[in-house]
């Protein structure tokens, strides 16, 4: 990960630009102070602590939106070797607009950019680039444990949602003993493809819709011999 280029935009910048585009990708960090981003035509927030992934090409301005201090830094990011596909695709695929989880390693990181590019002592394109790398991986581990705690909603979500439709067909089969019915009979009941309400009920039960039928009957007649 290279840092190709580096702008600060201070408080006394007064800070608004014409939209244009770059042929890098661009991270801005909203260090301080409060503005609006536009991104293709759209308007976004920008408050202190956002960091904003834009891809090569993409059109955007900034402005600022009110009289308090207000700070950007822009750095113009290039991937090289075996992963850099796969990390554009990840960061860089479309306009992304992030707030971390952990602000203050976010600032110390962009501190430590700013830094050693102000400085510019030997060696410090390998500081900045490790200051990258280790940006990314918290950004990487924060989007990682977004996802998993959607997939787990959704899972949960689906988990509730067949046990509903399970226990809806069980009723209608208990409610409707004394007929001969088949699967396609209960499924159209039911408002279900048949194909769909066999798959429920091996997911519900492991057993196969007829012998869970069956088990279904087998448990009334039980209770009613009781």
């Amino acid at each position: 990960v290279r840092c190709i280029y580096m702008h600060v935009a201070e408080p006394e910048d007064r800070w608004r630009s014409v939209p244009h585009a770059h042929e890098y990708n661009e991270i801005c960090y909203v260090a301080q102070g409060s503005g609006r981003y536009q991104i293709e035509g759209v308007d976004y927030s920008m408050n202190a602590n956002d960091i904003f992934f834009l891809p090569k090409g993409c059109m955007h301005g900034e402005s600022q939106e009110s009289w308090e201090s207000y700070e950007l830094r822009f750095l113009m990011i290039e991937t090289q070797g075996k992963y850099a596909q796969d990390l554009d695709e990840y960061f860089f695929s479309s306009p992304v607009r992030l707030r971390s989880d952990k602000p203050y390693e976010i600032r110390r990181l962009f501190e430590q950019i700013m830094q050693e590019v102000i400085e510019y002592q030997d060696g410090y394109l390998s500081v900045v680039e490790n200051a990258l790398k280790s940006l990314f991986v918290l950004l990487w581990r924060q989007k990682e444990m977004e996802n998993a705690r959607d997939k787990l909603r959704n899972t949960e979500s689906c988990l509730h949602r067949r046990d509903f439709l399970a226990e809806r067909v069980r009723s209608w089969v208990l409610d409707n003993l004394e007929h001969n019915f088949t699967i396609d009979e209960i499924a159209q009941v039911c408002h279900y493809h048949p194909k769909y309400l066999t798959t429920l009920i091996k997911q519900v039960s492991g057993r196969s819709a007829a012998d869970w039928i069956d088990e279904c009957v087998i448990l009334e007649a039980k209770n009613l011999l009781k």
